[in-house]
């Protein structure tokens, strides 16, 4: 009886495995691999298109702030700060800010900057795009104006709006907007003559 039971069993067993291996599969199981690899293969080609144009902006945009507000005491000279935004800004905007700030003073004079050891930076930049197409753009940009020296540091909220444009050379910053309300320090403030009347810890 045990015997025969047995062979049932296994005649059952060898029936069954017959049929599934005769039975076509599912089709969706068989493309769904393929398709998933082939969109992920489309994504892979077309993030870097989308992404790398708002990139080099962006690059633009904080190059220029962080060379403009890069003035320090061991600067070779005054205008050193000055020198580090050419490369990020058009030939005119260029010229404009030599016009300008070319004598070098970039704030308080360049023996009290060395005395204080005066150093500035623009800090926690953050970037957002308001308009471009193919020859312009205009983007709202916002960071901490902070310096340090022996007298004490400070911090200023400083909002613009920089406009760029693109050409010859790429995108570079073409001029720029001035939104901040007023400065904002940790203690005693005393204001400078600085190209955008700024102001640091006395």
């Amino acid at each position: 009886m045990n015997k025969r039971l047995a062979i049932i069993l296994s005649g059952l067993l060898a029936a069954a495995l017959a049929v599934w291996l005769l039975v076509p599969k599912d089709q969706n199981q068989i493309t769904a691999a393929p398709r998933v690899w082939d969109a992920q293969e489309e994504g892979a080609s077309a993030t870097p298109e989308i992404e790398q144009f708002p990139v080099q902006l962006r690059t633009t945009v904080t190059r220029f702030a962080e060379a403009y507000y890069s003035s320090s005491y061991d600067d070779d000279h005054p205008s050193a700060w000055l020198d580090r935004t050419l490369p990020w800004c058009t030939d005119a905007y260029g010229k404009e800010l030599r016009s300008l700030y070319g004598s070098g003073s970039g704030g308080n004079t360049w023996a009290e900057i060395e005395s204080m050891h005066l150093v500035s930076s623009a800090q926690g930049l953050e970037v957002s795009e308001v308009y471009r197409s193919s020859e312009e753009a205009t983007y709202l940009l916002t960071f901490e104006h902070v310096t340090e020296s022996d007298d004490g540091d400070g911090y200023r909220p400083i909002q613009k709006i920089v406009e760029l444009e693109n050409t010859r050379k790429g995108w570079l910053v073409k001029g720029w907007t001035d939104l901040s309300d007023g400065p904002t320090f940790t203690d005693q403030i005393a204001p400078t003559d600085s190209p955008d009347q700024e102001y640091f810890v006395d």
